[in-house]
């Protein structure tokens, strides 16, 4: 497609999103459940590689993700979740 981007928006991309901003504005409220809180850090990786395989992550975007992680690791107060 030589160099071309093309986006395709289907429900299912929708509903996937708006699963994803839910979680964010949930998570700026609540304690998570323990189970959802490692889904979570598990999923942290994962979208980086994603981003990563199809050339849309930027150096922002890695910073911004290891500023929340730092912020995220040094407000923890169960030090048994860094193990799992």
């Amino acid at each position: 497609m030589d160099g071309q981007t093309y986006g395709v928006r289907t429900s299912a991309m929708d509903e996937k999103c708006q699963a994803f901003e839910s979680l964010v504005i949930y998570s700026s409220r609540f304690y998570f459940h323990e189970g959802v809180r490692e889904a979570c850090a598990m999923l942290i990786p994962m979208l980086l590689a994603c981003g990563k395989q199809s050339n849309t992550l930027t150096n922002q975007m890695v910073s911004a993700v290891f500023t929340q992680l730092i912020t995220c690791i040094s407000t923890e107060h169960d030090a048994t979740f860094f193990a799992s």
